[in-house]
């Protein structure tokens, strides 16, 4: 069964489904870091009222980036192809 879920499969039943993909730079898409790491940090500082109930103030929790695109591209990029989406 789980030889049918191959790419060519998916490109042929959900080709041209728009799916939305999480992206990072590095693989990480969860946890906490120190927010001296993002240079708009002390701009966007949270208030004093809402610094004063957080646990670690210091860190930050970043989301990772999210893109649409249609399930072909997302699986030629999965397979170093991209922009030979059909």
């Amino acid at each position: 069964s789980m030889a049918r879920w191959a790419a060519d499969y998916l490109r042929e039943k959900s080709g041209w489904d728009v799916v939305a993909i999480k992206v990072s730079p590095d693989g990480s898409f969860e946890g906490a870091e120190p927010a001296a790491h993002w240079e708009d940090a002390p701009r966007s500082a949270p208030p004093d009222y809402v610094l004063r109930q957080l646990e670690s103030p210091h860190k930050v929790i970043p989301r990772p980036a999210e893109l649409s695109m249609n399930m072909s591209e997302f699986l030629d990029r999965l397979q170093g192809r991209p922009g030979l989406s059909r």
